[in-house]
């Protein structure tokens, strides 16, 4: 498996210039330090072929033992004014370096992608409204040491001035695409501080997004998970910065990044995944060791 994502891992810097086509840029965790093994077992990375020929890759999270949460955008492109779901995609888990075979690696193709039914890309930069979808596996994942569910948020919840964390495999602060996943703080910002510092330079920022500061976002990862800090708990989905417009990770003057609001979206996840589905709670099985699966 190692040299599939390699391959992916290699294709991103074409894909992203491509991408500008076939749909908006993607982002990541602009991070500074590395994770090992554990630190974050609910994180998903995923190879997404959108069109022939283009692989796109992007960060995701675990829900249950047969779904997993990223951003819409990663699982669709625009193409005529029209928004078109991705030919095929592939979930990584229980990994932090992409360039090791490891025995515990978790990989599953992904059968049904169920993006927002609201979901909509406004402007030249590509900002998004809705910017969630679920995913389900074609077969159910084991949790175990390394591979873990993350908690969903109370519904409707602000979590102004929290601290938070996020991660991921984009950019670093080197300006390469990470092979190694990164993490780093941040701080949710007041809505209304954040929708002022986005209308400046022209996007609009509604009661279902949150911001955070500082800007920990750059190109690379999308749908890759907020969590509240030292807990399991998503609050927030990469969805776009103000770098869309300045062209950098290291240029952003806003110095904040845009997250899909997961607490406004608990009962559309829960009513996508479906009600028979099992929930079951982050610590499952964690003290038994992960094999391949």
């Amino acid at each position: 498996m190692a040299k599939v994502l390699k391959i992916s891992f290699n294709i991103f810097l074409i894909s992203h210039c491509l991408n500008l086509i076939f749909g908006k840029p993607f982002i990541s965790t602009l991070t500074k330090r590395n994770a090992i093994n554990g630190d974050f077992p609910f994180m998903i990375y995923l190879t997404i072929q959108k069109t022939m020929g283009n692989t796109f890759m992007c960060g995701g999270s675990i829900l249950t033992r047969n779904f997993g949460l990223t951003a819409a955008h990663c699982l669709t492109y625009q193409q005529d004014n029209k928004t078109h779901m991705a030919q095929s995609a592939t979930a990584f888990m229980g990994l932090t370096d992409l360039t090791l075979d490891e025995t515990h690696e978790v990989s599953r193709s992904i059968t049904e992608m169920i993006i927002h039914e609201n979901y909509q890309i406004f402007g030249d930069n590509d900002y998004t409204f809705n910017d969630i979808a679920v995913f389900r596996f074609n077969s159910s994942i084991d949790f175990c040491q390394f591979v873990q569910p993350i908690t969903l948020p109370e519904s409707d919840a602000s979590y102004t001035n929290e601290f938070v964390t996020g991660m991921g495999w984009g950019v670093t602060e080197k300006s390469r695409v990470s092979e190694e996943l990164f993490f780093d703080a941040s701080r949710i910002k007041t809505h209304q501080d954040c929708v002022r510092d986005y209308r400046k330079i022209g996007f609009e920022v509604n009661e279902n997004m949150i911001c955070v500061e500082p800007s920990i976002a750059c190109f690379g990862d999308s749908g890759g998970p907020l969590v509240l800090t030292n807990t399991s708990v998503i609050v927030g989905i990469v969805s776009f910065s103000s770098v869309e417009v300045f062209g950098s990770c290291n240029n952003n003057p806003l110095k904040a990044d845009v997250y899909t609001r997961v607490s406004a979206y608990v009962n559309w996840i829960k009513k996508n995944v479906g009600r028979t589905e099992v929930w079951l709670p982050f610590g499952t099985k964690k003290d038994v060791k992960c094999l391949r699966q």
